[in-house]
Parts: C-alpha cells; sequence; structure tokens
C-alpha cells in the first residue's frame, strides 16, 4: 500500500466568497456634537464658546494606530496601513489580515503587504500583547483563539468595515484620507491564522454585513495537522514522513493516524521530551518535531488523541507529566478550534 503523507506545508489557497486612541485624532467631550460626517468633519460645543476644531485625516503611503473596545475583552490596538496610490478610482479595498494565534509573537502580524496592490491593511494586536516599536498594546485576557477571540476579530472587522467606530467616536472613513471601499472588505489568512478567519465567518458571520471574501493560504483544519503530526519537512527541506499516518483512509473531514505505539523521547535531562511513533520493541522510528509545537497558555499543546495516548500507552503518568505540556484534559480545548466542521455554516452565510 503506497502511503501519501498530507503536509501541512503544502500550498493551498483558499477563495471563499461571501455574500482608541488614534494618535492623530482629537479626542471628543462628552459635550461635543458632530456637524458633519467624514474626514475632516468640524466638530461644534453645544454649550460655553463655540469652538471648530478639524481632524487631520492621515494620509496616503502613511500608517497609524488606533483602538477599539470589544466589550467583555477589553481594548484593542488597531493598525492602518495605506496604500501611496488606491487600487482603484473611487478609492481602496480594505483588508484585514488575521493574526497568528498559537506561537508567540510581538507586534502586528503582516505577513502580505497589500497595500503593494492599492489596497488598504488592517491588523491588530490580541490582549496581553503589544507592539514593541510603537508601545501599542491590547488590555483584556487572552484565550487564545476561544470566544473573546472570535468577538475581538468580529469588531475588528466591523471596524475596518465602517461599521464600528474606535474608542473616540470616530470611523475609519474619517481617520483616513484614502477613500475606503467598506463594501469591498476581505480576510486574509496565512497558514493557522486560517483557523481563526474561518471560526469567526462561522460563528459570527451574519454580523460583519460587510465582509465579500476570505483567502486563506495554507490553512490547517484539525488539531492533528497544526503541531505536524503527520509529516514535516527538516532544515534541509527533505520530507519526513510519519509511516503511521494512513492516507487511504483520508476523508474531507477526518484523518486516520495509529497512535498505538507513541511514546515519550527524551534525550537527557536538559531536553524537555517530546512524542515519537515507536517501531517493533518500542524503538522510535518517527520523533515529532523538536521545535514546532502550537503554545497555548504557556503549554504546548500536541492533538487530543495523542496526548491521551501518552497516557494510555503508559509513556507517561499525571505524576510525571511535564509541566510545560498540556494534559489530555486540557487539550480538549482543540475541540472549539477545529475548523474542519464549520465550512458548510460559512456557505450559508
Amino acid at each position: 500500500m503506497v502511503r501519501k503523507c498530507l503536509f501541512f506545508t503544502l500550498a493551498l489557497t483558499i477563495i471563499i466568497g461571501l455574500s482608541g486612541c488614534w494618535t492623530g485624532a482629537l479626542k471628543p467631550s462628552p459635550t461635543e456634537k458632530r456637524t458633519s460626517e467624514g474626514a475632516g468633519a468640524e466638530r461644534v460645543l453645544t454649550s460655553g464658546p463655540v469652538t471648530t476644531e478639524v481632524l487631520t485625516p492621515s494620509p496616503a503611503g502613511s500608517e497609524l494606530i488606533t483602538y477599539i473596545y470589544t466589550s467583555d475583552v477589553g481594548k484593542i490596538a488597531v493598525k492602518i496601513k495605506l496604500p501611496e496610490v488606491p487600487r482603484y478610482p473611487e478609492g481602496a479595498p480594505v483588508v484585514v489580515e488575521v493574526s497568528t494565534w498559537f506561537v508567540y509573537f510581538t507586534g502586528f502580524h503582516t505577513v502580505n503587504d497589500v497595500t503593494e496592490i492599492g489596497a488598504i491593511s488592517v491588523s491588530y494586536l490580541w490582549p496581553e500583547r503589544m507592539d514593541p516599536e510603537s508601545g501599542a498594546h491590547s488590555t483584556g485576557v487572552y484565550d487564545y483563539g476561544g470566544p473573546d477571540s472570535l468577538m475581538l476579530l468580529r469588531d475588528v472587522i466591523n471596524f475596518a468595515s465602517g461599521v464600528k467606530p474606535n474608542v473616540d467616536g470616530y470611523y475609519i472613513s474619517d481617520l483616513i484620507a484614502v477613500t475606503p471601499l467598506t463594501d469591498n472588505v476581505g480576510l486574509w489568512a496565512s497558514s493557522h491564522s486560517g483557523v481563526l478567519a474561518t471560526n469567526v465567518i462561522a460563528y459570527h458571520g451574519s454580523e460583519m454585513p460587510n465582509v465579500k471574501y476570505l483567502v486563506g493560504r495554507e490553512n490547517p483544519t484539525l488539531p492533528e495537522m497544526y503541531p505536524l503530526e503527520i509529516g514535516y519537512f527538516d532544515d534541509q527541506r527533505n520530507k519526513i514522513l510519519n509511516p503511521f499516518y494512513y492516507s487511504d483512509d483520508y476523508t474531507p473531514t477526518s484523518i486516520h493516524v495509529d497512535y498505538s505505539s507513541v511514546g515519550w523521547y527524551q534525550e537527557g535531562e536538559q531536553d524537555r521530551g517530546r512524542p515519537f511513533f515507536a517501531a517493533s520493541a518500542g524503538r522510535p522510528q518517527h520523533i515529532l518535531h523538536q521545535e514546532i509545537c502550537p503554545q497555548l497558555w504557556g503549554k504546548r499543546y500536541y492533538s487530543h488523541p495523542l496526548t491521551e495516548a501518552l497516557l494510555v500507552n503508559g509513556a507517561l503518568t499525571l505524576d510525571d507529566w511535564p509541566e510545560d505540556l498540556a494534559t489530555p484534559d486540557e487539550t480538549k480545548a482543540w475541540a472549539f478550534r477545529t475548523v474542519v466542521f464549520n465550512y458548510p455554516k460559512i456557505a450559508v452565510q
């Protein structure tokens, strides 16, 4: 039987069509009233001496950081990067770049600079994350792709779509000199960012009326793929195949990995260890990647079936379980963060 390995690193692009305090903004007081809409709008005090202040929008080719508020989460930093020249005469489409979420990353996550094609780029920071260059940071408690993360992402998308204002009451069109085409808004998600891009549409699609598309590049769909349990490329770009992955049993919603021989590989006391798949006599035949593994809540998270196998097979006990390794009970968190069953929900949005 020929065994083929489905690699997380293979290029797979999915295109799905779908039917604050800003450093340059003037902060309105509760008594101020907006007298007109759009960039450069006048604001007149409703009591006391009448004064007129003009908001100066950021010009083409510039960047700005503003903040939005997500209920029950906190104040979220959002970065807007503007193209030198809009893609269309009437303005620039808006692309929200969905951030990486289970690897530690500082700063705004921008893999693809869409300003080079005349689009407006919108990125953001998860709670507890900061941008060392600007000092911007988001408040709240990070739940690593859970319900709060999806609400936050929904609000960032709606801000980019001109539906939600920033914390000072300004909309994206107020803050920038380039006209944002808020009826042409899409999501860009590279690698595991596609998990949250898919889930935010599946769970909040009806609340984001202006989203028109999702572009996903190399998006994994099952937790077995997140830590590369079915295979990977080494540093020399050689294929490292897991012979215990049976590709002939592949279905659109499942893969077959035999975890019955899983053990724990550790080269010494200084080595934190990692899972392996054993051949006859328990000798390691396939050892998982030494570095690549999702990090949630300060721990390494392998798939629930693999983690459960470590316990069932006697490779580890709960008494000697590594402190930085998620337990079988903790890996149940993957259930909400698995997207393979959520694509039908996107289709009906």
